[in-house]
């Protein structure tokens, strides 16, 4: 479904509104694992194309963190803001996502999740959340290490690496074992 929406989504639809700021929000979140209260907090100065590094600042866990930015994701980003973005009659807002009222808030970024699921035919819609997961479960199979995730991720308790390790493992049992981190 993720490359369906990549292969779909380009800067030459001509019948969806906002095709390059949306694909630069579905990459972000493909990409960086973000949840949408961060991506809704992300601005101007949070994105280094020269340092190939996003800011997420202070969110659900209460600190920031750094993260890598991937090549797709900088090539869509600097697509969006040297287009639509420079553009749009918030130009001058410090927030990199824009919407018809200025910064997109979270609400209205999952109403753009939807909006792309939809056009792309995907039902149910693709929730940011599980962009977030699959990045995690990537990491894992490609053999990343749970302290980096756990960095990239914003978590605080390795309980959520964890996780992950276990469900490409295949062990779902191990999930709900007593002693396992996360577990009961």
């Amino acid at each position: 479904d993720v490359q369906r929406v990549f292969a779909t989504l380009t800067a030459y639809v001509t019948d969806y509104r906002n095709p390059v700021r949306d694909r630069a929000i579905f990459s972000t979140f493909a990409y960086t694992g973000m949840r949408r209260s961060e991506l809704a907090r992300l601005q101007l100065d949070d994105v280094s194309f020269e340092d190939r590094r996003l800011i997420v600042r202070p969110g659900k866990n209460g600190e920031g963190r750094q993260i890598p930015l991937h090549q797709e994701l900088a090539r869509d980003l600097r697509r969006y803001l040297q287009t639509e973005r420079r553009v749009h009659r918030y130009a001058g807002c410090d927030h990199v996502f824009l919407g018809s009222r200025g910064a997109l808030r979270a609400d209205s970024i999952h109403g753009v999740m939807t909006r792309v699921s939809d056009y792309v035919g995907i039902d149910p819609p693709i929730q940011s959340h599980e962009l977030r997961r699959r990045l995690a479960r990537e990491w894992v199979d490609q053999g990343g290490a749970d302290d980096a995730l756990l960095l990239i991720g914003g978590w605080r308790s390795p309980t959520m690496p964890a996780r992950y390790r276990a469900e490409a493992a295949g062990d779902l049992a191990a999930l709900n074992r007593p002693g396992f981190v996360g577990g009961s």
